[in-house]
């Protein structure tokens, strides 16, 4: 679930605001994706896709030979390297990101509930292997809870994904 609610902040921020000019500057931004929790898991991107590589060639009929398989690991380290993916975060968040939508988000992270969510998120992705497994245990969680509750979390992921709430209170 958690996971769930990162990726839909990621998407709110990345590609929900709007703007085709820089809103923001770099050192906000970057302060964003360090207080979202962001700029670990852009960190951990690359050891991601290189295990989901080496698990499809352990699973594979036809192995390409090693050099090929040393040239594709080397790809995948520089196309998702650490800096690169941050660099690529920082610049989508400072152009998609109006002043406003920066006043509310430093809001959320400086706010102890916001500061404690980042915490979970960050002790998830250090926690998580196998993220296919982690969706499925929090959509089985979210479809066990009782309907009140559902609801509360939908109104939350609306709010996340449009960057506003339908009814605020």
């Amino acid at each position: 679930m958690i996971k769930l609610l990162s990726f839909l902040l990621l998407s709110a921020i990345l590609f929900g605001a709007g703007g085709t000019h820089a809103q923001t500057d770099h050192a906000t931004a970057e302060n964003l994706l360090r207080k979202s929790g962001l700029w670990d898991q852009l960190g951990s991107v690359a050891p991601q896709v290189q295990a989901g590589f080496a698990e499809a060639l352990s699973q594979g009929d036809s192995k390409p030979s090693a050099a090929e398989a040393e040239r594709i690991s080397r790809v995948i380290e520089n196309a998702f390297s650490a800096t690169r993916m941050r660099a690529v975060g920082i610049k989508l968040v400072a152009k998609k990101l109006s002043a406003r939508d920066v006043a509310d988000l430093l809001r959320w992270y400086d706010s102890p509930i916001g500061r404690h969510i980042a915490k979970l998120e960050a002790k998830a992705s250090e926690e998580s292997g196998d993220l296919q497994a982690l969706m499925k245990q929090g959509l089985a969680l979210l479809e066990s809870s009782p309907p009140p509750r559902r609801k509360l979390l939908d109104e939350l992921l609306v709010f996340v994904a449009c960057g506003r709430a339908e009814n605020p209170a």
